[in-house]
């Protein structure tokens, strides 16, 4: 589908995920007096409606009582309606809330890149924010008053959300139970969810209850703990009977030494906290992981309770600072994903780079876009800095008031930090106070003394007289028999090549997409790489082979409407080093390639 396009009383502005019963769009509605609000819109697949006539009726009842969900930390359906459209023919659209924000599983990733883990303050407070809306959803009551039974069956890290404020937005919450529904009644009967995050009764296909969702959702703190799977798994792609199979066999004691390490290991490897200080934290994790629901905690209400208790060591408001920061840091990448039903790279998850970009294991093998490595993206090492250097919020909770410093000690410190940071500066070879290089400047931190209230002082009189110049400095004579030492001229400096590329073909549906860059002249030896997106889509990076002259790559376009608007693409080059100083287009002005008007 090209955009924009005009559905009704939507405009479709920009795909934002897909799944198999439908797809999500960024859309706009307009009204009087310059009235507009963005939204996002879930576009039922008009084939899947064709086929099954009940998939509508269904998920018409399904958002009449999806529509009553009103909680903050879970986003909300709308309405569901019925549009016909000139070409496309009658459409069913599903509205729902628009939230700005980063999805778990990227900053998972963005995380394990830049070599970081999340502080425990921020999981405290993800967690705390997931048990409150699951005590809210799981409570719901029909108008019967009797429990409606609402389970998420879904729960992982890319359906998870953080706001632009750092708090959390599950996602797909009533979506998940209604499709699971329609799944179980006109399908096979096949458990929905995701295999890697499913509770063992689930991957069973028995019956579920809120303690479905804890399971799920301990799986989802083993992750934020230490940066990686619950279920470890080899590199290569899995079949669904071997996920499972892996699923089956894992367990917490198994398991459990990980989140020990992670959180008692001293930095950069762990956290640092003592070993009374992880234990409640390894306890509730191991709880929440048990195979049998009755040794989980009885409730998400019970859950929350607990939390709670932790919050009194790891300050939940300290983490909301932090993910608020995280969620700044990697400001280029802020997406709306307000039904994101395509898996992304999850943290410490080996990928196997293909064609098109990489396969993942969550389901039966699904295909979804790269991240760029951290040793060659700079966006990686620019949010690395900023949550390092700028983090509201420690690694280990907060020290005893009788074990801090006293106030007069830390300003003395910092008094002396200030001093010698002067006198280097003082002794380098810089001119007019400007440091010869990078490594000369010194970030001195400035420490808060104690107010004193001053008393007003007056300035003296002070009687004009003449001007008296200054003495002239003295010189130094010259030494006569000074020789002046020869002059070596600098050795040239190395070149890069020049890169050029043909103009592409049309981005055409089922056709490979072919790009060429040739390099020419320069003395730097580089192996050139390119970056290629569908028009306002994510990047993937494609490595290139020589073929003669000149390098080349190609990519398959899948008939999915992703790119109807063409592509976007730019190339650079990188020595052994991995110094990329050769590039043709760039992230903000890229290369385009057109697709056909129709």
């Amino acid at each position: 589908m090209r955009l924009p396009q005009q559905v009704g009383d939507y405009t479709l502005l920009k795909q934002l995920g897909a799944g198999g019963f439908g797809t999500v769009y960024l859309a706009r509605i307009e009204g009087d007096l310059g009235f507009s609000q963005d939204v996002a819109v879930k576009i039922v697949d008009s084939s899947r409606a064709r086929q099954s006539p009940e998939v509508i009726s269904s998920l018409a009842d399904e958002a009449q009582f999806l529509a009553r969900i009103q909680h903050s930390h879970i986003v909300s359906v709308r309405r569901f309606v019925r549009v016909e459209h000139p070409v496309l023919g009658v459409l069913h659209a599903m509205e729902m809330e628009l939230v700005r924000g980063l999805v778990v599983s990227r900053l998972l990733a963005r995380l394990q890149q830049a070599r970081a883990l999340l502080p425990v303050e921020s999981v405290v407070s993800l967690l705390t924010e997931a048990a409150d809306a699951l005590t809210y959803a799981h409570g719901l009551k029909g108008e019967d008053g009797a429990p409606v039974g609402l389970v998420h069956r879904d729960l992982k890290p890319d359906n998870l959300i953080v706001t632009e404020d750092g708090r959390l937005k599950i996602l797909d919450f009533g979506i998940a139970w209604a499709e699971g529904r329609l799944v179980e009644s006109t399908e096979s009967g096949l458990a929905k969810g995701t295999p890697l995050y499913m509770s063992p009764e689930q991957l069973h296909a028995e019956a579920v209850d809120g303690r479905s969702d804890l399971y799920e959702l301990g799986v989802i703190a083993f992750e934020l703990l230490t940066g990686e799977r619950f279920v470890p798994r080899g590199a290569g792609r899995l079949e669904l009977p071997a996920i499972i199979m892996l699923v089956a066999r894992t367990r917490w004691l198994e398991r459990a030494p990980v989140v020990q390490r992670s959180l008692c290991a001293p930095e950069p490897v762990g956290r640092g906290l003592s070993g009374e200080q992880a234990a409640p934290l390894l306890e509730l994790v191991g709880r929440l992981l048990a195979r049998d629901p009755s040794d989980r905690p009885a409730s998400a209400a019970v859950l929350a309770r607990e939390l709670e208790e932790l919050a009194e060591v790891f300050r939940p408001s300290l983490g909301r600072r932090f993910l608020r920061s995280a969620v700044g840091a990697m400001g280029d990448e802020l997406i709306d994903p307000s039904a994101q039903t395509q898996r992304s790279p999850s943290a410490q998850e080996p990928q196997t780079p293909t064609a098109f970009g990489s396969e993942t294991l969550d389901g039966a093998g699904s295909q979804d876009s790269t991240v760029v490595a951290p040793s060659e993206d700079l966006a990686v090492r620019t949010f690395a800095t900023r949550i390092r250097g700028a983090g509201p919020t420690r690694l280990v909770p907060p020290e005893p008031p009788a074990a801090r410093r006293r106030p007069a000690v830390v300003a003395m410190m910092g008094l002396l930090v200030l001093v010698i940071a002067v006198w280097m500066w003082s002794r380098s070879p810089s001119q007019d106070g400007v440091p010869t290089s990078a490594a000369e400047v010194i970030a001195v931190p400035v420490v808060a003394e104690p107010e004193v209230a001053a008393e007003p002082e007056v300035a003296p009189a002070v009687t004009p007289g003449p001007e008296v110049a200054p003495p002239p400095k003295p010189q130094r004579d010259p030494t006569p028999d000074a020789t002046p030492a020869p002059v070596v001229p600098p050795p040239p400096a190395a070149t890069w090549p020049e890169m050029s590329t043909p103009p592409p073909g049309l981005v055409l549906p089922g056709n490979p997409l072919q790009l060429q860059v040739t390099l020419s002249g320069g003395d730097v030896q580089c192996r050139p790489e390119v970056f290629v997106r569908p028009t306002g889509g994510v990047y993937v990076r494609l490595a290139m082979t020589a073929r003669g002259g000149s390098w080349s790559a190609m990519m398959d376009i899948p008939y999915d409407g992703t790119w109807d608007a063409g592509a976007e693409y730019f190339f650079r080059c990188c020595d052994a080093s991995g110094r990329c100083e050769a590039s043709l287009g760039s992230r903000g002005a890229p290369l385009e390639a057109q697709a056909p008007e129709f």
